[in-house]
């Protein structure tokens, strides 16, 4: 297994690598300047891509703030991940448990621009989930797109990246669609959609600035991260 390790050249930060081939469909990597999302179905990987881009860059020397309404950030799984890095990583990142919608806007106002050059929130639709009026989802829905706004903001000015998970619904044609569809998909500018094949997980490029979209790579969650398929 190739161990991803920090080099110099990344202090200018365009992109935090991922260090499997997923990076190859995002251009490098999680891009700085703009929000992208991962959605998928449980265990699909979204949890373990957001430790592995939050161990990355903090072995590169930046500063994170992780967002963890789920309680989702282990700490063994880090190390797992972090290995030899694990006291940098630890270091270096914020970790943030909001304990509703509204508190995880005020964390995100609060937060917004300081020196963090990773914004990770896993998943964002946690407690817009459990709050959501089906009557009325505008209140709802103007609170997570506020949020949306504030992490745009804050990676425009910071030429930070940031990286949000979503949690998914059934559709009525046995497939299924990501939470919040359409104010996520105009907040994020990159989307990916995760899914569970077999014995391993697939990666396909819904939306990106720059990059061909429809693209698919396959990759396994391993014990030291996660690797090619």
């Amino acid at each position: 297994m190739q161990i991803w390790k920090p080099k110099t050249n990344l202090r200018a930060l365009n992109a935090v690598p991922l260090g499997f081939g997923l990076d190859s469909l995002l251009g490098g990597g999680i891009p700085t300047e703009t929000i992208t999302e991962i959605y998928g179905p449980p265990a699909s990987g979204k949890t373990n891509i957001s430790l592995l881009a939050t161990v990355n860059a903090a072995k590169a020397g930046f500063r994170v703030a992780y967002l963890d309404p789920e309680g989702s950030f282990h700490l063994k799984r880090v190390e797992q991940i972090a290995g030899e890095y694990f006291d940098q990583v630890i270091e270096k990142t914020t970790l943030l448990e909001p304990e509703s919608l509204a508190h995880q806007s005020q964390i995100i106002r609060s937060i917004i621009g300081k020196p963090f050059r990773l914004l990770v929130v896993d998943p964002i639709t946690y407690h817009y989930r459990l709050e959501l009026d089906r009557v009325d989802p505008f209140p709802t829905n103007q609170e997570l797109a506020k949020q949306l706004s504030m992490l745009s903001w804050h990676a425009r000015k910071k030429n930070a990246a940031v990286l949000v998970t979503n949690q998914i619904y059934s559709d009525f044609k046995g497939g299924y669609e990501p939470l919040a569809r359409e104010v996520l998909g105009y907040g994020a500018k990159v989307r990916v959609e995760l899914g569970i094949e077999g014995d391993h997980r697939t990666a396909k490029l819904i939306k990106h600035i720059s990059m061909k979209e429809g693209k698919m790579v396959k990759f396994k969650i391993v014990g030291r991260g996660i690797i090619d398929y």
